[in-house]
């Protein structure tokens, strides 16, 4: 299964598009074992759907999750939106160390200067974030 051990270890390269309506979200994530976010293509966080669902670590994911429609008017009305700004990162160039620097929203001296690495750290039992971006407000 890909979810045992480190799914950086696996030592493959997989490339998609993915395009889904977000109102489909959250029955995408249902409909499948385990969850992942990209962000050019590196592999931000990773897990368990109901773990990534309900306590999303990375900004990219809590972000995406904010932008799901609520079918409750009332309620829609009321909710927080994560709402990413900076600079989106290149596909073809993109900035050095971590990926996601020029949208984070508190990057670290070293994310900023470039100087950290990408790779997934278990945050918890079957959820894996970002190394750079596990503490990222």
């Amino acid at each position: 299964k890909i979810n045992e051990g480190n799914p950086t270890s696996l030592g493959i390269d997989v490339f998609f598009t993915l395009s889904v309506d977000t109102t489909d979200w959250r029955r995408l994530l249902e409909a499948i074992e385990n969850s992942f976010e990209a962000v050019n293509p590196y592999l931000v966080e990773y897990g368990d759907r109901d773990k990534i669902y309900n306590n999303p670590v990375h900004p990219y994911t809590r972000a995406l999750l904010s932008a799901v429609p609520v079918p409750d008017p009332e309620i829609e009305a009321k909710r927080q939106r994560t709402i990413l700004e900076g600079d989106i990162p290149s596909p073809t160039n993109p900035p050095s160390g971590c990926v996601f620097r020029t949208r984070c929203p508190d990057p670290s001296d070293d994310c900023k200067s470039g100087n950290s690495k990408m790779g997934l750290i278990e945050n918890s039992k079957g959820h894996w974030v970002d190394q750079c971006c596990a503490n990222c407000g």
